[in-house]
């Protein structure tokens, strides 16, 4: 068992032998991408969201082990990123020549009060772009209610970091179950006013799915279905619940730049 744990890596870094999802056939039949375009997957519905800043738990942990981000280091981990495999679970293809300075292109330093900032953009759009692939094609088949965490203000568990954690990912999670805050190390931090009405609105919406798979629990107010015609997320924030439409989104997070970049359908797939 040590021997297993040794190469998984640390606290700071991955080891060589993590990976993705492996389509062995059997437990995992056919790969992702695959199901959600055939309809071959179990059919219940599905809610599905980001927050809107995905990126600053990355950076966050970044920050923990290396202190603040500098120039020399978001360039470095621009290029490792992009300058890679681009495939399933770090796989093949490799990203096109070039990839890492068109990113940075769109993600200028000079843009963002911090590299932290920056890096946190950059991390943040490239997994929030992902999502309007399995939404447009799953909810042809199920249900779907999508939605972003976009409140910015939340209590963050982390230590203080040197950039603005904005809508972190996991921040949501205190206002599912409150007083969740991490972890044994996390800073625990009461919901204001505010919050606690958020909470409850999240917490009525998930109990209501969980219940009758449907957010509203029965017709599609306050919360829209996802579908053909009517793609649209709700925006959860302390300002209230509101729809925001794909356009908003897509362009929020730059989707038409990471269209061309990433790769949503495994390599090969016929």
């Amino acid at each position: 068992m040590g021997k297993i744990l040794s190469l998984q890596g640390t606290a700071a870094a991955n080891g060589p032998y993590v990976n993705g999802l492996l389509v062995d056939g059997k437990i995992l039949p056919i790969s992702g991408d695959v199901a959600w375009s055939t309809g071959k997957f179990n059919h219940m519905p599905i809610m599905n969201g980001p927050v809107a800043d995905e990126g600053a738990f990355t950076a966050s942990i970044d920050e923990l082990f290396f202190g603040p981000m500098t120039i020399e280091r978001f360039t470095n981990l621009v290029k490792a990123t992009y300058g890679g495999p681009a495939g399933p679970g770090t796989g093949p293809p490799n990203y096109p020549e070039g990839t890492p300075a068109k990113v940075m292109e769109q993600y200028p330093l000079s843009a963002y009060a911090t590299p932290g900032a920056a890096y946190t953009a950059i991390a943040t759009d490239s997994n929030v772009c992902r999502h309007p692939y399995l939404n447009n094609h799953a909810s042809e088949f199920v249900p779907l209610y999508a939605y972003e965490f976009t409140y910015k203000k939340a209590p963050w568990y982390f230590p203080t970091v040197h950039f603005d954690h904005g809508a972190a990912h996991t921040i949501d999670i205190q206002f599912l179950f409150p007083d969740w805050h991490g972890g044994p190390l996390g800073i625990q931090h009461s919901l204001n006013a505010q919050e606690r009405t958020l909470s409850r609105e999240l917490v009525t919406a998930w109990t209501n799915f969980m219940y009758a798979g449907n957010p509203n629990l029965k017709g599609d107010r306050p919360w829209p279905r996802y579908q053909k015609g009517s793609e649209v997320y709700q925006s959860e924030n302390v300002t209230g619940l509101a729809p925001i439409s794909a356009a908003q989104f897509t362009n929020e997070h730059k989707c038409g730049f990471w269209d061309q970049v990433l790769i949503y359908e495994t390599p090969g797939r016929s």
